[in-house]
């Protein structure tokens, strides 16, 4: 993921990896790391579902934008329109 913090999560996770391959590590120790890794994906699945929302309000509005422009006026607008003309 190009995000900023992407990096240095991914070396802080290293880091834990080999400090707990290193020592051994418990059964506590394991699960940390887990909830780590855990937390990391659910982090870069919230980015990448923002995105797409994002994404498809961006397309909808585009594509209704030449909808409003085709829309006709009310004949109610038209004639209160023309009758402004005529009085002023």
């Amino acid at each position: 993921m190009d995000d900023s913090n992407s990096g240095a999560v991914v070396s802080l996770l290293e880091r834990a990896r080999g400090v707990f391959a290193d020592r051994r590590s418990s059964c506590r120790a394991a699960a940390g790391l887990a909830a780590l890794e855990s937390l990391q994906r659910q982090q870069q699945a919230s980015t990448l579902a923002y995105f797409d929302v994002f994404l498809m309000l961006t397309v909808v509005t585009l594509e209704l934008v030449p909808v409003v422009l085709l829309m006709k006026r009310p004949a109610a607008w038209k004639a209160a329109h023309i009758e402004s003309k005529e009085r002023g």
